[in-house]
């Protein structure tokens, strides 16, 4: 229900499938745990997160007109 609740979860489940015997990774999986590792430790102690800015390669009129986004942060 709450949010460090979902957090707990989601550490004991990530555990528990990073630890289990003959569980072998696809490779962008793989690919996503490593490279989400490594820029979670070469970031400075006290600078700002990694922010990718990106352009979309949609027209905004392809989202809906509701959308104000111009800009997707990853």
């Amino acid at each position: 229900g709450t949010p460090l609740t979902g957090l707990i979860q989601g550490h004991v489940v990530a555990g528990r499938t990073l630890t289990m015997r003959d569980r072998f990774f696809e490779k962008s999986d793989y690919q996503q745990l490593i490279i989400s590792t490594i820029l979670l430790y070469i970031q400075p102690f006290n600078e700002a997160s990694l922010n990718l800015d990106s352009k979309s390669k949609l027209s905004m009129r392809n989202h809906g007109h509701q959308n104000q986004m111009q800009q997707i942060l990853i």
